[in-house]
This record gives structure tokens, C-alpha cells and sequence, in this order.
């Protein structure tokens, strides 16, 4: 960032010849390098982020104008990541990720309120994004557990219930898998009187 704008001498001010020498001086390096500092902030922001900020004769006053621009901006992004936070539902990625990916969400809260949410808040609002299978699972955390839960103990529940889970179904496939072949091998022994070749010629 430049320096502030040279201030010119007092026309009659004792030794104003030099000093107006010297502010001359003092004005060429103060302008190069305020062009200098203007080219390198633009260079170094996108073309979406210069074309929502209006030119400036300085560069204190351009990267004022930028600031102001991105506390707006972050403001709404705060709000936005809020909303997507306490509305989340699971997403099927699995327990480990989602909960990770729900635990680095409030994070960017954290760094933004520059205030760490509560770890309960936090397991509550993960347990309430939960599909209906957890719903008995969410039930006896609230009725049975006495203290809460630290983001640690809820990855590690979680990742067990849905293995748990996991492991049920496919108990239940595996069982319906061979209700299917027993009934099919049911079907295939049962014939009616009357029914295949031998049958029709004893008939006979």
C-alpha cells in the first residue's frame, strides 16, 4: 500500500523554492507508485471480483472499496453456509465422511463468528440430519445416554450403528434369498394329476 499523498508547501513559507523541489519529487514517486500498487492488486484478483468494484484514483481507496465488497459478500455467505448447516440431511456417503464433512462445515462457521460452536450443538444438529433408520438410534442417545457426546464418540456410534445396519440387511437378504430357492425347489417337486409325461400315461 502507497503512502498517504505528499501535501504541497505553503506559498511564503520560508524556503518554499526548495520545498516545492522536494514535493515535486516526492509527487513522481508517490504516483508511480501508487500505479504500481493499483496493477498489482487488480492483477491479482479474478475478472468477477474487479468487474463488481468501481476504479479508484488510489490504492487505499480501491482496497477500501474491496473490503467493503467482501464484507457484504461474507455476511451472505455466512448465512447461506448457516442455513445449509442446520437444514443438512444425510447424504448416503457414509456415516465417516458426512459427519466429516458436517464437523469441517462448522469449522468455516467457527472461523467466521470467530467463536466455536458448542461440540452438543453440533451432535444434535448431525443427529437430526439423520435418515429414519437412525431414527431409534437418535431416540436412545436423547433417553439413555447422560452426558453428551463429544464429535469423537459420535463419529465412532454412528460408523457402528451403520454397520450394524448394514449387517441386518444383508442377514435379511440372505434369509429372503433362500425362502426364494426353497420355494422355487417346493414348486418344481409339486405337480397335479394329470401334469407331465409319466402322469398322462398312467392316466391312460
Amino acid at each position: 500500500m502507497t503512502h498517504a499523498y505528499p501535501t504541497p508547501p505553503v506559498e511564503g513559507e520560508n524556503g518554499y523554492d526548495d520545498r516545492f523541489f522536494k514535493y515535486g519529487i516526492e509527487k513522481a514517486k508517490w504516483e508511480a507508485s501508487n500505479k504500481k500498487c493499483l496493477t498489482i492488486i487488480k492483477h491479482s484478483m479474478g475478472d468477477a471480483v474487479k468487474g463488481a468494484i468501481t476504479d479508484s484514483e488510489t490504492a487505499t481507496e480501491y482496497l477500501d472499496k474491496v473490503q467493503a465488497q467482501f464484507t457484504g459478500s461474507s455476511k451472505a455467505y455466512a448465512s447461506s453456509l448457516t442455513r445449509q448447516f442446520i437444514n443438512a440431511k444425510y447424504d448416503g456417503s457414509g456415516m465417516r465422511a458426512y459427519i466429516q464433512k458436517m464437523t469441517a462445515m462448522a469449522g468455516r462457521l467457527n472461523k467466521y463468528f470467530n467463536a466455536p460452536l458448542p461440540d452438543e450443538f453440533i451432535v444434535q444438529v448431525i443427529m437430526e440430519s439423520l435418515p429414519k433408520e437412525f431414527e431409534a438410534f437418535h431416540i436412545a442417545y436423547n433417553n439413555t445416554v447422560a452426558s453428551n457426546w463429544t464429535l469423537d464418540q459420535l463419529m465412532a456410534q454412528c460408523v457402528q450403528e451403520e454397520e450394524r445396519q448394514k449387517g441386518r440387511g444383508e442377514s435379511v437378504n440372505l434369509t429372503q434369498q433362500k425362502l426364494k430357492k426353497k420355494n422355487a425347489n417346493s414348486k418344481q417337486a409339486f405337480k397335479k394329476p394329470g401334469q407331465g409325461g409319466q402322469g398322462s400315461q398312467g392316466a391312460q
